[in-house]
């Protein structure tokens, strides 16, 4: 199944991807205040 310390790429995809719009929410609320 692989190493068990290392988490599945698709686990890590969904991490990445989340943040990611985590990120883009932050920067479309500093946009809209000005």
């Amino acid at each position: 199944m692989g190493d068990p310390e290392r988490p599945p790429k698709n686990l890590v995809l969904i991490h990445v991807a989340s943040y990611w719009q985590y990120m883009q929410h932050i920067f479309n609320l500093n946009d809209s205040k000005v």
